[in-house]
């Protein structure tokens, strides 16, 4: 999940860089903008913590054993880096 924002920062950089880009955003629209990212990045967290918790405690429930419990954990650990992950694009 990491290397996909690392490559998109590096194709963004460039794009900019080599002034490819032809993206000029107005000054209302680019803080709009950034309102709205930062908006979507702390509901992202709290959204993604709420249900890592959530997905926890039932995974704590399950007495199928410890492969099953795990693969829950990472299914929840997945769900929560992806939340978090989601608002870097934007």
């Amino acid at each position: 999940m990491l290397a996909a924002q690392f490559i998109f920062a590096i194709v963004a950089f460039l794009l900019v860089y080599n002034g490819s880009s032809v993206v000029n955003l107005g000054g209302s629209l680019s803080e709009t903008l950034q309102v709205i990212s930062i908006a979507l990045s702390a509901g992202g967290f709290y959204l993604g913590t709420l249900l890592f918790k959530k997905k926890i405690l039932q995974a704590r429930e399950v007495s199928d054993g410890v492969k099953h419990k795990f693969d829950l954990y990472r299914n929840a650990c997945i769900l929560q880096w992806a939340l978090i992950e989601a608002p870097a694009y934007l």
